[in-house]
């Protein structure tokens, strides 16, 4: 049984400047993912 699952998943942190973003940090691009019952996941 799939609990959690996750297709093409991005995650991007900003960078701030003065009032305004002036870059990003790419943590993860393009991951696909299951867990499944009973897995752990870290």
């Amino acid at each position: 049984m799939i609990l959690i699952e996750g297709e093409d998943v991005t995650k991007y942190f900003p960078i701030k400047g003065f009032m305004r973003e002036i870059a990003k940090v790419h943590a993860v691009e393009h991951v696909d993912f299951v867990i499944k019952q009973g897995e752990t996941f870290g």
